[in-house]
This record gives C-alpha cells, sequence and structure tokens, in this order.
C-alpha cells in the first residue's frame, strides 16, 4: 500500500471486519450496518484520491484485491447489489 487513502481504508477495513466478524453469529445487524457505514469516508477519500487502474501491474492488483476485501465484508452481511 503507497497511498495514504489506501493504507487508511485497509486500517478501517479491518476494523470494520473485526465488528462485523463479532456481530453475524448473533445477527446484530444494527451493530453490522453501524459498523459499515463507518467505511463510507475512507471509500469517498479512496475513490477521491487513488488511481485504481493503475500502469504498474502489481500496485493495480493490490488495489483491485483491497476493493474485493470491502465488497467481500459487504456481502457476509447482505448481497446490497
Amino acid at each position: 500500500l503507497a497511498e495514504e487513502a489506501e493504507k487508511a481504508l485497509y486500517v478501517e477495513l479491518k476494523a470494520a471486519q473485526k465488528e462485523v466478524d463479532i456481530a453475524v453469529p448473533s445477527q446484530d445487524y444494527t451493530r453490522i450496518l453501524t459498523a459499515l457505514a463507518t467505511l463510507r469516508n475512507v471509500i469517498d477519500n479512496f475513490f477521491d484520491n487513488v488511481m485504481v487502474m493503475a500502469d504498474d501491474e502489481a500496485v493495480k492488483n493490490n488495489r483491485l484485491a483491497l476493493l474485493s476485501l470491502l465488497r467481500q465484508l459487504f456481502l457476509s452481511t447482505a448481497d446490497i447489489s
């Protein structure tokens, strides 16, 4: 992770994952949705400041993997498509 925005997203993503992992077994959807909602600002910051489809293939793949983690976190709660 090179950019501050992607580092911040990773840190917040991991914190939200811990909350979701705790809340899922008891189906505490308020706690889950609150944890997911905390990601809004770091997600916005990421997309405002990071070029996901970078020229460097390794950087691009790393950023896509980060977004895949984010997607999996949301899908572990509900299919929001």
